[in-house]
């Protein structure tokens, strides 16, 4: 990883370039996975096109920040329009900028990427440590815990859990043909971790994992927003 300091002068070398503005032609590409230095900014939208926004920043320069495909990150429930003012997370790869998290002043937040790079349109899940290395106090929302316990059984895409926390309960994967192409198996006995939280008396899974093998069943992102459907407003 470059130096902080050495970071700074890259970036600011590019914003007065031009090197990370927004193309008039063409947006750029949101790579799947970033490998990029740590980068947070503030300022106000000037721009906004499919693929990410130009943000005018407090010295006169701007810069654009990549977020992703459209049909992920205007699916969620966060509206940005010209002239919003808002703090973005970023990793920068020595040519683009790529927001990991994006905060309103109104505290909504937009998740975007895993805090070592990986997007959640993927089906990227942070972990508990990476979010707080990335937020601190605020890693996971306040509702949301871990559960374990083992398999009982497995019909359809529900999976029924005996847990030491809650005892029996059934948890709803989604689509079979969403959560079988991630190659999980679970069968009885399987002992899992769960994390999730409950809406009304249904607990919805974010992620589940195979305890022994340490496999990891992506389900939901930071919001708690079903990863299919993120796959299938992309489709």
């Amino acid at each position: 990883m470059l130096e902080r300091t050495t970071i700074i002068v890259l970036l600011t070398l590019l914003i007065l370039a031009g090197g990370v503005q927004s193309p008039a032609a063409a947006a750029p590409d949101a790579p799947d996975t970033v490998d990029g230095d740590p980068w947070t900014t503030s300022g106000t939208i000037i721009d906004l096109d499919e693929t990410g926004i130009t943000l005018l920043l407090g010295e006169g320069s701007n810069v654009y920040i990549v977020l992703g495909p459209a049909d992920y990150w205007q699916a969620q429930d966060l509206s940005l329009a010209l002239g919003d003012a808002v703090t973005v997370d970023t990793l920068f790869d020595g040519a683009r900028v790529h927001a990991v998290t994006l905060t309103t002043e109104d505290g909504e937040t937009l998740r975007l990427r895993t805090p070592d790079g990986a997007a959640l349109w993927t089906g990227a899940v942070p972990d508990e440590a990476g979010w707080e290395a990335e937020e601190e106090d605020e890693a996971l929302p306040e509702d949301w815990l871990v559960l374990t316990g083992a398999v009982t059984a497995l019909k359809g895409s529900r999976l029924s859990v005996d847990t030491d926390e809650e005892g029996e309960l059934e948890f709803r994967l989604g689509p079979r043909t969403f959560w079988e192409a991630q190659d999980i198996l679970f069968a009885p006995g399987d002992e899992i971790s769960v994390l999730g939280f409950w809406e009304d008396d249904q607990f919805l899974p974010v992620r589940i994992t195979k305890l022994e093998t340490d496999e990891t069943l992506a389900l939901r992102d930071g919001d708690g927003y079903p990863l299919w459907k993120s796959a299938q407003q992309q489709g």
